[in-house]
């Protein structure tokens, strides 16, 4: 920078800003962590305060409207509750964006009816499968029945031979 352009505040403190690379959630990891220091008065730490909370809100482009801070605020809430799978996937598509409480809502909902945990085994399309990639023995009795019941109600797509052979196999069990 020049001397002209440091008597700039606005360009010094944007190129101050590019240059450390603060990204939106940096900012707002100050703002939620911020303490008061014993050598500064509680007026400095609330001016500090103010500081930190109006760079997180312009890092998200919502400084001056009301509406977007609303949204912001509750997408910050929502995303300190999602479990842990649920909260990177969700920050991972957001990038250094923000998605609205919707959204963020609809991801969530998404990645949760798509992953289970690892005591539980899944359902996929009338099987089961174990999380460790094998089956669950106690399951297939489970399994069987829904294969059965699958094939009972599609049997007119089926060829009969096959949907017979597959009957009559659930039927012997």
């Amino acid at each position: 920078m020049n001397a002209e352009e440091l008597e700039d505040y606005e360009g010094v403190r944007d190129f101050l800003l590019s240059e450390f690379k603060l990204t939106p959630r940096e900012y707002k990891a100050r703002f939620d962590n911020a303490t008061k220091r014993p050598d500064e008065t509680f007026i400095y730490f609330a001016a500090r305060l103010r500081n930190n909370l109006r760079y997180y809100l312009r890092s998200r482009d919502c400084l001056d409207d009301f509406e977007r801070v609303f949204s912001l605020l509750i997408s910050n809430k929502l995303k300190s509750c999602l479990p842990a799978g649920a909260l990177n996937y969700v920050l991972s598509l957001e990038g250094n964006d923000w998605f609205d409480p919707r959204r963020i809502g609809e991801l969530a909902d998404t990645y949760v009816s798509n992953h289970t945990s690892a005591e539980r085994p899944k359902h996929v399309s009338g099987a089961y499968v174990a999380s460790n990639g094998s089956e669950s023995p106690k399951k297939m009795p489970k399994m069987v029945d829904d294969l059965g019941t699958l094939f009972e109600q599609q049997k007119d797509k089926i060829p009969t031979r096959k949907c017979c052979v597959i009957i009559a196999r659930k039927r012997a069990m």
